[in-house]
């Protein structure tokens, strides 16, 4: 990720879709593609979009999306950031780690905005539709268009306050050994 992050326009960009198609191909086919061979970044980071465009389910998944539609409403920022940790804790273990580390990669990458050009409100325009989404009862034009400030607020939220939103939300996956429970 290193390679990228001072690229400007990163996840903006478009890389070559031909080759963006070739690589998806061989991954699809379970290629190991060694993505670090890739000379160009933005074919990476457009892999990188359309993986998580193409997930079923948003990684922010469709149960609790109008949980984070509330609670990216509250205008006050002091209330707002623990209610949305709270809803950040109550997704699915393996949605949390994967948007742990993606939003810890956005927040490097928002570090480097003033050379990549991508602060949070720029990452939030090109991931927020990527990963929160209405549930396809919902999902329609107009809810999307009425929803989209508040799930580009959301993300570009998550990117700025990495740390006060996710510190402490992962829970440990070793056991826990106490100094009682050893003797």
């Amino acid at each position: 990720d290193a390679r990228g992050l001072d690229t400007e326009g990163i996840f903006r960009k478009s890389g070559s879709l031909s080759m963006l198609n070739n690589l998806k191909d061989r991954i699809d086919t379970g290629e190991d593609v060694d993505l670090s061979t890739v000379e160009d970044p933005h074919i990476v980071s457009g892999l990188m979009k359309l993986y998580f465009r193409s997930l079923p389910e948003p990684l922010l998944t469709f149960e609790l999306y109008d949980c984070f539609m509330a609670t990216v409403a509250i205008p006050n920022a002091e209330v707002k950031i623990p209610k949305v940790k709270a809803v950040i804790a109550m997704l699915p273990i393996g949605n949390l780690l994967l948007v742990d580390y993606l939003v810890n990669f956005l927040h490097r990458v928002a570090a480097q905005s003033s050379v990549n050009m991508m602060n949070p409100q720029n990452l939030s325009i090109v991931f927020a539709p990527n990963l929160l989404r209405p549930p396809p009862v919902f999902d329609n034009i107009s809810t999307v268009l009425e929803d989209t400030p508040y799930s580009n607020s959301l993300l570009s939220l998550l990117v700025s306050h990495y740390h006060d939103v996710f510190d402490g939300v992962i829970p440990s996956l070793s056991p826990n050994v106490s100094p009682s429970s050893e003797a």
